[in-house]
């Protein structure tokens, strides 16, 4: 699995690399932006875009290329195509871009679902989960931020938050009908929008925010 970065580090991080992985993308003011627009048909486009500053991409792609497989991660376009392009599962990278300027990386990602319900039980997408309507409640769409390892220490958490100051993080989510409830920032009838920034309390991103939801 690429490590693409979903809000969330991979749960199969033993603690150690958890925290070098967490201190090689959190620092330098990473910025991270995620959409996600659901069609009336049932498909969904979800497009990701990093924005790195280029005196870390050194130690970043270093330690990418470190694991196994090299250089599995969301900087190497290689590994996102053959991550994502799975034709049985009906998911498809539409787009990889990657941009320098001003001392900057910016990479783009961008991948159709033609079946939405389907590809939030694949594990393209850890860190969603989706309920579709029933008789008595709303279609529910959640972004989570699971907890570190449990064998990461308060120290360890209090290092975690240290490295997070700078981080930014937002999501974007479009529906196909009006919203009916959410915690996030109403841009429209259909779209709603979170953002968060990391300072001091950046340690906060793995102990108590809530889910970010939508329901419609």
């Amino acid at each position: 699995m690429p490590h693409i970065v979903h809000f969330q580090p991979y749960n199969i991080m033993s603690k150690l690399p958890f925290i070098i992985m967490l201190a090689l993308l959190l620092t330098g003011c990473l910025e991270l932006e995620q959409r996600i627009v659901i069609a009336s048909d049932g498909s969904a486009v979800f497009t990701y875009i990093y924005d790195i500053p280029n005196e870390n991409l050194p130690v970043i792609e270093g330690y990418f290329a470190s694991l196994t497989p090299a250089n599995n991660s969301f900087l190497s376009e290689t590994a996102v195509k053959k991550f994502y392009n799975r034709p049985q599962d009906g998911i498809e990278l539409r787009g990889y871009k990657r941009t320098t300027k001003n001392n900057r990386t910016t990479v783009q990602i961008i991948i159709l679902t033609r079946n939405f319900e389907k590809a939030c039980k694949t594990d393209c997408f850890p860190s969603i989960a989706y309920m579709k309507a029933s008789e008595n409640t709303p279609n529910r769409l959640e972004l989570k931020f699971p907890p570190p390892p449990e064998d990461c220490s308060e120290e360890d958490i209090a290092k975690i938050a240290a490295l997070c100051k700078g981080l930014k993080l937002s999501c974007e989510l479009q529906v196909p009908s009006a919203i009916k409830n959410t915690i996030g920032h109403k841009r429209t009838p259909r779209s709603a929008v979170w953002h968060f920034s990391a300072d001091n309390a950046a340690a906060q991103i793995f102990k108590t925010l809530p889910p970010v939801y939508v329901e419609w």
